[in-house]
């Protein structure tokens, strides 16, 4: 017990400490490992944000395809018979056709289940950044008794680039050799005879964050080449099937 009182009455009396260089030292590590963990943190809160940009491109890019796939593939002749071509027109920036999502008639004729097919328009705006979808319900009797109410109007996509040398559309038809494939590049804008012959249509852009204007790494390309389901490659002097 003495030990430890003489002890403490030691402490208790000394006046040393750290010397100026020792102060100046560990002030310096202080420093740098404070400076240190600022810098991993502003690394972490950068690639948080770049990630969240990365994903809002990729869902919000990913849904506006399914969208246009599922229009797409919905095209339909405006029959009876074979019919008239299921596209209307389109070049490197729209395309309308005719499809058939669902019963139309259905949602002013309940019960009646008489053909009648909706009007589409799929466009791409490069001065807007956007990509809209617009459709008319139709009415009437097909295919050259018909009229079109416009229904809906919706910006599938905004923020958004064309992927480099590459068009927002391009259309195909089928091969004229053996094997037959779609792998006939049509001209645009699509004219008469093309139009008819038109049997895959590709969908190809750039989708960029919500809060980025520029491309970059953040941003995700997408492409998708649709088959208008009224093709068969094991007829294809008749297809699609409005020929």
């Amino acid at each position: 017990m003495r030990i430890v009182r003489a002890l403490l009455q030691r402490l208790r009396h000394d006046e040393g400490g750290f010397s100026l260089t020792e102060l100046l030292a560990s002030s310096a590590v202080g420093t740098i490992v404070v400076l240190a963990a600022f810098q991993v943190i502003d690394a972490s809160v950068s690639l948080s944000a770049k990630t969240q940009d990365r994903v809002d491109a990729i869902a919000r890019g990913r849904l506006a395809m399914e969208a246009m796939t599922q229009s797409l593939r919905s095209q339909v002749c405006l029959g009876p018979g074979p019919g008239l071509a299921a596209i209307v027109g389109g070049d490197s920036n729209y395309v309308e056709f005719y499809g058939d999502l669902g019963d139309n008639n259905s949602r002013t004729n309940p019960g009646d289940d008489t053909f009648l097919p909706d009007k589409f328009r799929l466009t791409y705006d490069p001065v807007g950044k956007t990509i809209t979808e617009q459709v008319w319900q139709g009415a009437g009797t097909p295919p050259n008794n018909m009229t079109f109410t416009l229904r809906r109007t919706r910006v599938l996509l905004e923020n958004v680039d064309l992927v480099p040398s590459t068009p927002f559309l391009r259309y195909y038809g089928f091969s004229g050799t053996e094997p037959i494939a779609p792998n006939r590049l049509l001209a645009v804008p699509l004219n008469d005879n093309d139009r008819a012959r038109a049997v895959q249509v590709a969908i190809s852009y750039v989708a960029r964050p919500t809060r980025v204007a520029s491309t970059d790494r953040r941003s995700t390309w997408f492409e998708n080449y649709v088959y208008v389901r009224t093709s068969d490659p094991n007829d294809p002097d008749r297809s699609p099937q409005c020929v």
